[in-house]
């Protein structure tokens, strides 16, 4: 029984360590209209943290969700294909009233098949969290649509 209890106060504060060094991501908003060839702006936003957290980076991408609505599909966020930002993350205080953060400007692929769709915007998130530099990796997304 203390092995037990003892298991779940260290699964409780993982997940409470997890849950505190997370993103967001702060644009573009839910269901914007995207078009290829276009550039897209997308702010990662990192929310202040108590603990120790060291960046490693993103990557950020695209998954085109076909005739289907993206929200069918449970493993949208598994992937990040194409794939069109991978690299540092370091978020700054950059305008008042808003947690830090960083801009990033990917282009829309020219080609996916169909004219009109839903995509899932994926971001990926890799990070070295408390006193032990313990590995952590998220993934957020949020559901764009592409037209013509």
């Amino acid at each position: 029984m203390k092995l037990s209890s003892a298991l779940l106060a260290y699964l409780a504060a993982s997940a409470a360590s997890s849950l505190a060094q997370s993103i967001n991501i702060g644009a573009p908003a839910e269901w914007t209209a995207v078009t290829q060839g276009r550039n897209l702006t997308v702010r990662v936003d990192k929310p202040l943290t108590m603990g120790n957290s060291v960046e490693v980076g993103i990557a950020i991408g695209l998954h085109p969700c076909g005739d289907n609505p993206c929200a069918a599909n449970p493993d949208v966020a598994n992937f990040i294909d194409p794939l069109l930002y991978v690299g540092p993350y370091d978020p700054q205080y950059r305008e008042v009233g808003l947690q830090p953060y960083q801009n990033f400007t990917v282009t829309i692929p020219e080609y996916f098949p169909g004219l009109s769709q839903e995509l899932s915007l994926n971001v990926a998130h890799f990070e070295l969290v408390s006193a032990a530099l313990q590995p952590f990796v998220e993934v957020k997304n949020i559901t764009l649509r592409l037209v013509a």
